[in-house]
């Protein structure tokens, strides 16, 4: 997911998965982006599964230890043998001067990542009304999926994750 210009990824038709949609307005958000890139890079976050965690707060969802517990091994599968080599071989592709096929490998990575994305909405409970206290949701989904991250986080992946945080839920 987290890749310059990136969406995260799938293959419903367009509006067809909400956190689809959640996922792309929130990426496009300022400071975002970058935000997301780092975390991947430095913590080894799942940016799908994180912003799956925020999706879940926004709709008035909790995620539980069960479920993540499942987001969580689908995301490793998908990103050990989808995404990861996909992502591999764009970057490996970028200093080599071949922007076609760097492009044809960043669709397909795309799609890979939307397809994740589709997987995961799958363990999601049926939808309940927005929580009051979304924000306060989503810092303690992304808390319960921080034990899932290589590393514990710094104070600059902190600052990251808050401008990801604040992004999502500018009122809370």
């Amino acid at each position: 997911m987290a890749r310059r210009g990136a969406r995260p990824g799938g293959n419903r038709p367009r509006g067809a998965n909400p956190l689809w949609t959640y996922s792309l307005r929130l990426y496009k958000r300022p400071g975002v982006a970058p935000a997301c890139i780092a975390l991947q890079d430095r913590l080894g976050v799942d940016v799908n599964l994180l912003f799956f965690c925020l999706w879940m707060a926004a709709s008035g969802r909790r995620l539980t230890p069960a479920t993540l517990r499942l987001a969580a091994g689908l995301a490793r599968v998908w990103t050990t043998n989808v995404v990861g080599p996909l992502r591999g071989t764009r970057r490996f592709l970028k200093p080599l001067g071949l922007p076609k096929l760097r492009g044809a490998v960043a669709q397909v990575e795309l799609a890979a990542e939307r397809a994740e994305q589709d997987l995961l909405i799958r363990l999601a409970p049926p939808s309940r009304r927005p929580a009051v206290d979304a924000a306060q949701h989503a810092m303690e989904n992304v808390a319960r999926y921080s034990a899932y991250w290589r590393k514990r986080p710094r104070p600059a992946d902190r600052r990251d994750l808050l401008r990801i945080l604040r992004a999502a839920f500018p009122a809370g």
